[in-house]
């Protein structure tokens, strides 16, 4: 894989620390590996893809990630499925402030007391299944909106995840969604339709209990 210094055909790659790998050794192991299978002097972006439940080996992967940035094998690293207390447990030791969080965030599952910790430490959030799995596209509040802008239900959840600031990780693979979700950020939502949809905001997570957290 090669990357170009032409800005609309440059390829940015991102892999993810699996859960397995976690403790120093293991987790810059992992990453060199995943180097060589690349066929990369370095990553955009490494993430240590869960918390999961030992503290120590988790504080010990990101040190090894703080390592791999020193060193030129990656340039940003960050995070995804980290809770309130998590971020909290890791800028306690860190040197080095994660990049991202990319945990669930849509307008069911808003995590705002989370969204709130990671603004504040500059920490951007990327929402992936912004779009609950298409689990709410059917909603009546949702629709209604959708009809006001002309847009469809997708359009809308898309919208609002970007209006707060954050990145969306939308999949598809089908040519005429992809582009259908593109066009979700050509207009501007009303401060009362945000609202509306703020109002939506139970911890209604779609991915499992496996990413929930304690925010």
């Amino acid at each position: 894989m090669e990357r170009t210094n032409t800005p609309r055909e440059e390829i940015y790659v991102c892999s993810k620390l699996w859960d397995a790998d976690h403790g120093y050794e293991a987790t810059f192991k992992a990453l060199c590996d995943s180097l060589d299978k690349f066929g990369l002097e370095y990553l955009d972006l490494y993430l240590i893809h869960s918390p999961a439940d030992d503290e120590e080996k988790r504080l010990a992967s990101w040190r090894a990630l703080e390592d791999a940035k020193r060193l030129g094998k990656v340039r940003s690293i960050g995070v995804s499925n980290f809770g309130a207390a998590h971020i909290q447990n890791l800028l306690e030791n860190a040197t080095v402030v994660p990049a991202v969080n990319q945990v669930e965030v849509h307008p069911f599952c808003q995590r705002q007391e989370l969204v709130d910790l990671c603004a504040k430490h500059g920490i951007k959030i990327e929402a992936y299944s912004p779009l609950a799995r298409g689990n709410k596209l059917e909603d009546p509040t949702i629709g209604k909106i959708a009809e006001k802008y002309g847009k469809t239900p997708a359009q809308i959840l898309l919208n609002w995840n970007a209006s707060r600031g954050n990145v969306v990780l939308p999949k598809s693979l089908t040519a005429s969604r992809i582009q259908s979700n593109l066009d979700s950020f050509d207009f501007t939502l009303d401060a009362e339709d945000i609202e509306t949809i703020n109002k939506l905001g139970a911890e209604n997570y779609v991915t499992g209990s496996m990413h929930k957290s304690a925010d």
